[in-house]
């Protein structure tokens, strides 16, 4: 399960910010669960994210369909954890991505965001 390796197989999670990836089940799942098993986070919003405001967690409710949360619940993804864990990630350092910035723009913020996730940079090895 994807939640499982968020937890178990990964160092950090950068979460890029769009209007839609708090709206998104499988996103609600492992950004909670990189949260709650204390995986370091690293917010990248992009121009069209819009800041949640209290009307979005208020019908948080709805976004899902009971299908889809029962699901989560499966994996013990609770609409209270992925409200706290959607708070949590807002309240983090922020590194916004200017889609339509330089190249050079663009690479002083993946610099950044590679020092905060602590991602080692070069080649990996393959292993056969």
């Amino acid at each position: 399960k994807i939640f499982d390796i968020v937890k178990q197989d990964t160092r950090s999670v950068v979460v890029l910010l769009t209007q839609q990836t708090f709206l998104r089940m499988w996103c609600a799942g492992e950004i909670s669960t990189a949260v709650f098993h204390e995986v370091p986070v690293v917010p990248v919003p992009t121009e069209d994210f819009t800041t949640p405001d209290e009307s979005f967690f208020s019908s948080l409710d709805s976004v899902w369909s009971v299908s889809a949360m029962a699901s989560l619940e499966a994996s013990g993804i609770t609409l209270e954890k992925i409200e706290k864990a959607y708070r949590k990630v807002m309240a983090l350092p922020q590194f916004p991505l200017p889609q339509g910035g330089s190249v050079q723009q663009q690479e002083v913020v993946v610099a950044a965001l590679i020092s905060q996730a602590k991602i080692r940079t070069g080649r990996m090895a393959a292993t056969p």
